[in-house]
């Protein structure tokens, strides 16, 4: 036989100096849990954790729940967090990604809600596809952007082409009543990924 069948529970406990040993540039705080299985016979893994703090290029993120599992040849991923921290003064609050992956494409949805003295909020939707040589092409679904009370749309017909050295625009269209940020064109990058 086989098959491989099992399941895991961890618990981090002090772990902070072992995970930036083990972890370049994430840092896994104590009272993190994630647990899981895998069956080969079925063809299923899960995967569900929470961390009250997770660091990763130096950006902190509370608060943090994940659960992915398979289902009918898809992984289905989603993700909240309470808050992360782009700069010690800015952050995304209330953030919730939902992702579904089939072979070579994933579609994804993205929205969070900044309550403080300004309406800031965000549901952005759409489709990566994962094509040949390392390169991700990503369009938006119509998508909405509310910055200090004022919403942004996005347009539908974009594209966004990634690759290791570059990210190409095309036809990617900001909107707030008469004003419009359109962005057209290439931005030469250093190390994506």
């Amino acid at each position: 036989d086989l098959s491989q069948n099992f399941e895991f529970k961890f618990l981090a406990k002090k772990s902070e100096a072992l995970s930036l040993v083990l972890f370049e540039n994430l840092c896994i705080y104590s009272n993190t849990i994630a647990s899981g299985s895998y069956n080969s016979l079925e063809n299923t893994v899960k995967l569900t954790a929470s961390a009250p703090l997770l660091e990763i290029f130096d950006k902190k993120i509370t608060n943090l729940v994940v659960d992915s599992k398979n289902e009918s040849n898809q992984l289905n991923l989603s993700l909240a967090a309470k808050n992360f921290m782009l700069t010690d003064s800015n952050s995304i609050k209330n953030v919730l990604i939902y992702a579904s992956a089939s072979n070579d494409s994933m579609k994804f949805k993205t929205q969070w809600v900044n309550n403080d003295l300004l309406n800031n909020k965000g549901k952005l939707s759409g489709y990566a596809a994962f094509e040949p040589n390392n390169k991700i092409a990503i369009h938006f679904a119509p998508s909405e952007i509310i910055v200090e009370d004022s919403l942004w749309t996005i347009n539908s017909g974009n594209r966004v082409m990634i690759d290791k050295k570059a990210i190409l625009f095309s036809n990617f269209i900001l909107s707030h009543q008469k004003q419009t940020i359109k962005v057209v064109g290439l931005m030469i990058c250093l190390c994506l990924y």
